[in-house]
């Protein structure tokens, strides 16, 4: 398997600004991107939350993390292999 990821399909507008939800699945991969260029025209902010369980120890060791690049529309979730979890990002309208 590889990296996978689901948008939810009630944003929230806030302003001019759209806040997107998500989950993401890294089947035997420690990394993948969300890819919101559809969406949002830039990616302000966006975080990850790691489910419980797995191999993982806990965050600072080798939970999730992202990975944003300034005035990209998407991120990169870099993380322990199997894990799963839920992602958020708050960007401009496309």
């Amino acid at each position: 398997m590889a990296f996978s990821s689901t948008v939810d399909e009630r944003p929230t507008a806030i302003g001019n600004m759209m806040l997107y939800t998500g989950t993401w699945n890294a089947a035997s991969v420690d990394t993948g991107s969300i890819d919101l260029s559809g969406l949002l025209v830039e990616v302000l902010a966006s975080g990850v939350m790691a489910d419980a369980g797995g191999t993982q120890t806990g965050a600072g060791v080798d939970g999730a993390f992202v990975n944003h690049n300034a005035g990209a529309a998407g991120f990169t979730i870099e993380c322990v292999q199997d894990m799963t979890g839920r992602w958020w990002a708050l960007g401009r309208r496309s």
